[in-house]
C-alpha cells in the first residue's frame, strides 16, 4: 500500500520559544524539499544554516522523490526564542500503529448509546468490516439501524474497495438504550497533538531519549514517562543505529 506521494500541505503552523533541542511539528512526517520557516515578522530561515531536519525515515524516503524526516531543530540561536511560522508537506497525519490491512477488534461493548454520534475504542473503522449485535444476538443492519460518520478521506484513498470512518451513530430507536456488541477492523489510532504537546515541551527529556544509543536505559526512561503522560500508550525507543527512533504503541 503506497503513501500519497505528493504529500499534504500544512500552512502557517506556529511554534514559539523552541530552544536548541529537537522538537515535533504537528504532523510526524516532513518532506525535506517543502519545509519553509519564517519568523513572525517574515524573515526566512535558511535550511542547514538556521535549522536542520532530524531522523530520516528511510522506508518512506525510498518511496518518494524526496527525503522524509520526523523532527527538526533550530540551530541558529537568534531564532530559538522567537515565534516561528512553518509551511511544509506531510505524507500522513499523526497516527498510531498504522496498518492498512486492519486490526481485528471483537466483542467491544457499548451500552445506552442514545441517538448521538459516538466513538469506538479505536479512532478508525473500516466500513466493510463493522458488525453490531445486541446482547441476545440480533444483528443491526448498516444504514438502516446504524450508520458510520466522519469519513477520513485521506486514508480512504489509500485503501482499495473500502472506506475509513471515525464514529458510529445508532439511528434505530429500538437499539439506542440497550447493550451492543461491536466487531470491526481498525487501521490504527490518531495521536492527539494535545497529548504530544506535553512531550514536546519537555524537550530536554526527549532530546536525551533520541540521542541515547543505550536502548535499554532510554526505553526504561521513556516508558516510565509515557505511562504517566499517555494513559495507555508506551514509548518504544530504538537507538542501535545511532539515530534514536521513538515509536508510540498501544499497550
Amino acid at each position: 500500500m503506497n503513501l500519497t506521494l505528493c504529500g499534504y500541505p500544512v500552512k502557517d503552523e506556529k511554534h514559539e520559544n523552541v530552544g536548541d533541542k529537537i522538537f515535533f511539528l504537528e504532523h510526524d512526517t516532513i518532506l525535506e524539499s517543502t519545509i519553509e520557516i519564517e519568523t513572525d515578522g517574515g524573515e526566512e530561515l535558511t535550511y542547514e544554516e538556521d535549522f536542520e531536519l532530524v531522523s530520516e525515515i528511510e522506508k518512506y524516503s525510498n518511496e518518494v522523490d524526496d527525503k522524509v524526516f520526523r523532527y527538526l531543530r533550530i540551530i541558529n540561536e537568534d531564532y530559538q526564542e522567537v515565534k516561528l511560522v512553518f509551511n511544509y508537506k506531510t505524507l500522513t497525519p499523526i497516527r498510531l500503529n498504522l496498518n492498512f490491512f486492519g486490526y481485528q477488534i471483537k466483542n467491544e461493548e457499548h451500552r445506552d448509546v442514545g441517538d448521538e454520534v459516538f466513538p469506538l475504542a479505536h479512532d478508525t473503522i473500516l466500513e466493510s468490516t463493522i458488525k453490531i449485535e445486541t446482547e441476545s444476538g440480533t444483528e443491526l443492519t448498516y444504514e438502516e439501524d446504524f450508520e458510520l460518520k466522519s469519513k477520513d478521506p485521506m486514508y480512504s484513498e489509500q485503501i482499495e474497495d473500502d472506506e475509513v470512518f471515525k464514529y458510529v451513530k445508532v439511528t434505530n430507536k429500538d437499539y439506542q438504550s440497550t447493550k451492543l456488541i461491536v466487531d470491526y477492523r481498525t487501521i490504527g489510532d490518531y495521536f492527539d497533538y494535545a497529548d504530544l504537546k506535553r512531550v514536546k515541551e519537555d524537550s530536554q527529556l526527549m532530546s536525551n531519549i533520541i540521542a541515547n544509543n543505550a536502548a535499554d536505559s532510554a526505553e526504561s526512561s521513556a516508558k516510565s514517562y509515557a505511562d504517566d503522560l499517555l494513559n495507555g500508550y508506551e514509548i518504544q525507543v530504538n537507538g542501535d543505529d545511532g539515530d534514536g527512533i521513538i515509536n508510540f504503541k498501544t499497550k
